[in-house]
């Protein structure tokens, strides 16, 4: 009982930072800084959705492998529809750098969190 209310509270969190991704997503590109920094933005790409690997894996923890394959898929497949989305923002445009980063950082949080998992576990 008390597991699923964890689980509960990640989903929950899980949400929330989709949805602040998204109104991330929504705020015009002349309103953030200019940064050309060794493509800093990427680096921000890949621990924002790095965290999203790391909750998506919190509110649905499995360890069977396809299980969480189809995390990652999804955590994916949300980075392609924020870049979809964002094309939308007057003054932000889609990358493909930028869904790599994004994929990239899913695929590292999804998998650092069963690690660890399976090691508490």
């Amino acid at each position: 009982l008390k597991r699923l209310s964890i689980m509960k509270k990640y989903r929950i969190a899980l949400f929330s930072f989709m949805v602040l991704i998204l109104i991330g997503s929504s705020i015009p590109g002349n309103a953030y800084p200019k940064v050309d920094l060794l493509n800093a933005d990427k680096i921000v790409h890949l621990f924002e959705y790095g965290f999203l690997g790391f909750l998506l894996f919190k509110a649905f923890p499995q360890d069977k492998t396809i299980y969480v394959l189809g995390l990652i898929i999804c955590g994916i497949l949300f980075g392609n529809f924020d870049e979809w989305y964002q094309q939308f923002t007057p003054g932000r445009f889609s990358s493909y750098w930028d869904i790599l980063a994004d994929s990239i950082g899913v695929i590292i949080g999804v998998t650092i969190s069963k690690i660890s998992w399976k090691k508490i576990k």
